[in-house]
């Protein structure tokens, strides 16, 4: 009995260890970076002979009951990587026994597929808000994320909860738009509520870059006289008629205004 106890409490002193190093090791990718966190992944594909732009890490976001899951299963099926009947369950990735029963993913999970010629490599994440700290977990894991929002319930409080933590990592973010065929589904309500969330959370900075890119600086002539054509009339009770419009040669300064009589 004293030899039995004693193998007991070696057995667990050394799962304890395992599980400390394992813990030690998530630290560790943790602290140096996404890089180095994707060092197996990288050494498995480039065994398979695959180069790094043959490579996609993504993450499936959403609410809760969204359809990520789903997706992810149909795109297993779609690509024939798993052989799922007609009439199996789709949820092919949810294997926790909790999960089946309650038919939510609680537990982030990860799969491969290959789609010509690339290797897609999926990390399904939960939905619920109970489970949020694993969505967190994962983000360095990845380039970019794949947002599925369902076109009846629109927006939810999951759906800002996953895509603000997915901004925050300055991930590149896909919409999908999904179950488009339950009754009563709006797909340009779920659009917009989609468009006013990325507003809300400080995205128009790519919007403010592409206009100082892509348009032009006025292509005006500052050595000439003065030209200036009104083409908005305001008026203020204070300042009274204001013509508003483009100074087309020379310049002007604020503040060092001075008075133009029209007669």
């Amino acid at each position: 009995m004293i030899v039995n106890n004693i193998g007991y409490v070696w057995f667990y002193v050394g799962y304890a260890l395992i599980m400390v190093v394992l813990a030690l090791l998530s630290a560790l990718f943790a602290s140096i970076g996404y890089k180095k966190a994707k060092l197996k992944i990288i050494y498995i594909l480039l065994k398979e002979g695959l180069e790094m732009n043959q490579i996609r890490n993504v993450a499936i976001i959403a609410h809760v009951d969204h359809g990520k899951t789903t997706l992810v299963g149909r795109l297993l099926k779609y690509t024939n990587t798993v052989d799922i009947p007609d009439n199996a369950d789709i949820a092919v990735m949810d294997s926790n026994p909790i999960e089946h029963e309650r038919g939510i993913t609680i537990l982030a999970k990860t799969t491969s597929i290959k789609y010509n010629g690339d290797t897609i490599n999926i990390v399904d994440t939960p939905g619920h808000a109970d489970f949020g700290g694993e969505v967190e977990r994962i983000m360095n894991m990845v380039d970019g994320c794949v947002l599925v929002v369902d076109a009846f319930d629109g927006v939810m409080p999951q759906t800002r909860f996953v895509l603000k933590t997915a901004l925050e990592y300055k991930l590149k973010i896909v919409v999908v738009i999904n179950k488009v065929d339950r009754p009563m589904a709006d797909i340009e309500k779920t659009e917009d509520e989609i468009l006013n969330l990325f507003m809300e959370l400080g995205t128009m900075a790519p919007i403010l870059d592409t206009i100082i890119e892509e348009i032009p600086s006025p292509n005006v002539d500052t050595t000439a006289p003065f030209q200036f054509q009104p083409s908005m009339l305001d008026y203020n009770d204070y300042i009274g008629r204001i013509a508003i419009s483009l100074i087309v040669c020379s310049s002007a300064h604020v503040h060092k205004a001075s008075v133009l009589n029209v007669s």
